[in-house]
Order: C-alpha cells, then sequence, then structure tokens
C-alpha cells in the first residue's frame, strides 16, 4: 500500500477517535453537552394550508467537532459513535393539525432533502425515523424522529457554521394515503448551532531535474509533485536559484507539474523548487538539487 494511502487511512481512523474521545483534530476537548438548535418552518400540509411547525434538532456528538481538516471524508454515521442514530429531531404539530394527522394514521418520518449547513455544501440527514407521536397538554403534539450524519467531505480551510435546514420536506407515511410529502422553509435566518474551523493539511513536495546536466543555451526540465492531505494537490511550483526565481509550474489533476527552468550560466546551480499552498494544504519545499551548465 503506498504512503499516502496508509496516512490517509491512519488520518481517517485518528478522526474517529479523536472524536470518541472527546476532541477532533487539533482540538481540546470540550463538554458533553449536545449541540442544539431551533426553527419555526412554514410547511404546506394538503387541505390545511400553510402551518408553522417549530422544530427543535439536539447533536449531542457535535459537540466535540471543534475542527476538521479540509477535504476529509466524513462517513455517514460518523457521529453514532456505536448508538444507533447521532441526531435527535422535536417537530412541533399544532393543535388544530393533530386530530388530522391522527385520522391519517401516520406510522414513518422521512425526508429526501433535509440537510444542515455546513459552509456552502449541505450535511444530509440520514436514515430520518419516526420513533413518536407524543400528545401536550394543550392539545398538540410533537413528533420525535431521530437520524444520523450523512457523509460529507470538509470543505477548504476557514471557518464554517453548522446551521439549521433552510428549507425541507417532510415525508408522513400514513395507512390512509401512503406517502404524503410536506414541503417546509423558513423565512428566518437559519439558526447557526455552532462553528467549526476546517485546517490544512501538510503537503510534501518533490522535485527533479530530468537531466542534471545541460548543454548552456538549454533550458533544464524539472519534474515535481505534491503530495499530502485528502485530495489532489492544486496550484503551482516555483523554482529558486541563486535568490531568483527561475520556473514555475502548474501542477495537473494527479499533482504533478512538468515544467522548464530559465536558461543559466555555465557552472553549477542549487535550484529549490517550492509549492505554494493551495485551499487544502500547506506550502513545502522539496529538496535542493543541482544543475550542472556545460560548454
Amino acid at each position: 500500500m503506498k504512503i499516502s494511502a496508509i496516512s490517509k487511512r491512519l488520518a481517517t481512523v485518528g478522526v474517529a477517535t479523536a472524536l470518541a474521545a472527546g476532541a477532533m483534530v487539533g482540538a481540546t476537548a470540550t463538554s458533553a453537552s449536545a449541540v442544539t438548535g431551533a426553527n419555526t418552518y412554514t410547511c404546506a400540509v394538503p387541505t390545511a394550508g400553510n402551518v408553522p411547525f417549530p422544530v427543535n434538532v439536539s447533536i449531542p456528538n457535535l459537540d466535540n467537532v471543534n475542527s476538521l481538516p479540509a477535504g476529509f471524508g466524513v462517513a455517514e454515521g460518523l457521529l453514532n459513535l456505536g448508538a444507533d442514530h447521532a441526531i435527535d429531531l422535536a417537530i412541533g404539530v399544532p393543535a388544530a393539525l393533530v386530530p388530522t394527522l391522527s385520522g391519517l394514521g401516520v406510522t414513518g418520518l422521512s425526508s429526501p432533502d433535509m440537510g444542515f449547513g455546513f459552509g456552502s455544501q449541505s450535511v444530509p440527514v440520514s436514515g430520518l425515523t419516526l420513533t413518536g407521536l407524543v400528545p401536550q397538554g394543550d392539545g398538540s403534539a410533537i413528533i420525535n424522529a431521530i437520524g444520523t450524519n450523512g457523509a460529507f467531505t470538509a470543505p477548504e480551510a476557514g471557518t464554517y457554521d453548522v446551521t439549521m435546514p433552510s428549507a425541507f420536506t417532510m415525508v408522513l407515511a400514513t395507512t390512509a394515503l401512503g406517502a404524503v410529502p410536506i414541503p417546509c422553509s423558513t423565512a428566518d435566518t437559519p439558526a447557526t448551532l455552532k462553528s467549526i474551523e476546517v485546517t490544512k493539511n501538510d503537503s510534501v513536495t518533490t522535485a527533479k531535474p530530468v537531466k542534471a546536466t545541460v548543454a548552456k543555451g538549454t533550458q533544464a526540465v524539472v519534474k515535481s509533485a505534491v503530495t499530502g492531505g485528502f485530495n489532489t494537490a492544486t496550484g503551482k511550483v516555483v523554482a529558486i536559484s541563486g535568490g531568483k526565481k527561475v520556473g514555475t509550474g502548474t501542477l495537473n489533476s494527479l499533482g504533478k507539474a512538468k515544467f522548464k527552468l530559465a536558461k543559466m550560466g555555465v557552472g553549477s546551480h542549487k535550484v529549490l523548487v517550492k509549492y505554494l499552498g493551495d485551499g487544502y494544504r500547506n506550502v513545502s519545499k522539496a529538496k535542493v538539487f543541482t544543475i550542472k551548465v556545460v560548454k
């Protein structure tokens, strides 16, 4: 197995282990209190029109997620930590609508598109399952459900808010009508559950000349590659000799570059190739090599 593949596996194990211990990569442990959020959604209920539904969410293990490495693929159910779910959902049903739901015979709940905001992406809620329809003293009721995190990938480095959904479709499984889709949206700003820092990964740059000795007037050619992180490196590498930039290469879809150096005078020239970094990984330098120019 390649070193890069081993590193990724170790990182995956490390993230899961750190979460279980009470902290994500590079983060300090926090209290075991749950992360919570709430918004009221206007839901288009068949025959009843637009009805307000208060929705409360609790994600206990998210309290321990303080940071993630950029580009890291979070597996579905990682936040469960051995339990059968990671997300607790409570949906308030107005008293006027409770008889309708009772008449429909609600037996299940799902959502094909519920997700929590994380930067510009949506982290899907997977396996949403009804656990109860609990009557309240004022005639209203609470739909209780559980779910887990769907798979997602951490974005580029930065600090991102985890937010409540801006909209979702609630699908009730009923004995009377089968599946009843109910689209819901909020006019309010989705509540922020917490902020998570996404950090850059270390990179490793290698570089070598195609030919270590070239004739005067000939441009030396350099091959360079950048590894590290959880996706392919992007961006540029620059070659420096005698304190001056003598070449630039752009990484291809494999994280590699092949580029020419400026013409050099007769003699030996030490060359340093430096990777400039991207949104997922830090700057790094290759080992210095020598180009010999002969007459």
